[in-house]
């Protein structure tokens, strides 16, 4: 895809207001992929611009150790994927035998669609091959983890909430008679139940203090109308457009509140702008915060530090935004999905871990885009 289309598209995002409603949220399964390749970037485009709620992800990682998003654990003609390096693997094109523009779709990084997704969507993010501490970095990079419920086994989920006590995991909803068992041993907030679960399932958790959400294949009127009069918290379905039509003309989702991202610029537009018109490479200054996250300024773009800060000791979410007049502050993962296959990257590193910074670009397969230089120089 050619850069200034891209830009196109990304500009066009909606960021969703995420706002709770009398009924359920929506889940996209493995996004909007009516037409387009399911796990795919283009499936998660246009599951944003559906205004879904969250978009389930299946999150795998690969033999050089990069996470991916796809469901099955083999590729056809390829193999497993735990055995496939990723340059292999971004070989294989998911838009095959479909719509011309969806030609050449790949199997999308994990770290893409955070960068994607971020503000826009929540992730329901199904671990079927990662490791614990792998997925709890990575949000932790995007901090998203408060936009993130993780699904997976019982011990699997343990870890995490041990390693990331903010993190809302949720497993399987199991038999009545072993649900105080599970809510003594993890104390979820959520759970989920497959498509052969019942909407009334809602009662159980909710005696228990815990959300539902329920997979469901009917789509009918009355199949999700019941499932919203019964108290189910969440729908994961194939199907989020149609589903929810049904929930607006019945009065369970009030119309959602859409803020264009595209009007006013930030400082991510301005680095798209400047690859659309070949003034690269781009150039950012890394400083850590008080929360160990990687924020990036673009004074070459136009968009020079908030004043007053000291970075070391002030935590992310003020930095972005909670100095009024002052420019939004990425960070670097959110830079490096912009700079991805387009163009190379210069860092100069200020008060940040060179170590942290060449992590995060490994997660993109940038090593050979991005340069370090430190401050001064």
């Amino acid at each position: 895809m050619r850069p200034v289309t891209l830009l196109v598209l990304l500009l066009a995002l909606p960021v969703i207001c995420l706002g709770a409603g009398p009924g359920p949220v929506l889940i996209a399964h493995r996004g909007l992929h009516k037409a387009a390749p399911q796990n795919s970037l283009p499936a998660l485009r246009e599951a944003i611009w559906a205004h879904v709620d969250y978009v389930e992800v299946d999150t795998r990682t690969t033999a050089d150790g990069l996470v991916v998003d796809h469901h099955d654990a083999d590729l056809p003609g390829l193999g497993e994927i735990a055995s496939l390096p990723y340059s292999r693997i971004k070989a294989l094109d998911l838009g095959a035998g479909l719509a011309r523009w969806y030609r050449y779709t790949r199997v999308p990084l994990f770290v893409e669609e955070l960068a994607l997704g971020k503000g826009r969507v929540h992730f329901y993010v199904d671990m079927k091959a990662i490791a614990p501490e792998h997925l709890v970095w990575l949000l932790q990079q995007f901090d998203m983890v408060s936009d993130a419920v993780c699904y997976g086994g019982v011990d699997t989920l343990a870890t995490l909430r041990r390693l990331e006590p903010r993190l809302e995991v949720m497993p399987h909803l199991p038999p009545a008679e072993q649900v105080p068992a599970l809510v003594a041993n993890l104390h979820p907030r959520y759970v989920e139940s497959g498509w052969q679960g019942s909407p009334e399932l809602a009662a159980v958790a909710h005696q228990h203090g815990a959300k539902l959400f329920l997979d469901i294949a009917d789509t009918s009127p009355e199949y999700v109308l019941r499932c919203a009069r019964a108290g189910v918290d969440g729908l994961q379905t194939d199907d989020p457009e149609k589903v929810m039509r049904i929930l607006e003309q019945a009065g369970f989702r009030p119309p959602r509140t859409i803020a264009d991202k595209s009007k006013g610029g930030d400082p991510l537009d301005a680095a798209r702008q400047a690859i659309a018109r070949g003034k690269t490479p781009l150039r950012a200054t890394v400083h850590r915060t008080a929360d160990s996250l990687l924020a990036c300024i673009l004074p070459h773009l136009g968009w020079p530090p908030p004043k007053g800060i000291a970075w070391g000791k002030t935590r992310y979410a003020v930095v972005r935004g909670g100095y009024p007049g002052s420019p939004a502050v990425p960070l670097l993962g959110e830079v490096l999905a912009v700079a991805r296959g387009r163009c190379g990257v210069v860092l100069t590193l200020a008060e940040a871990d060179r170590e942290q910074a060449l992590r995060l670009a490994k997660e993109f397969g940038m090593e050979g885009q991005v340069q370090f230089t430190t401050a001064g120089r």
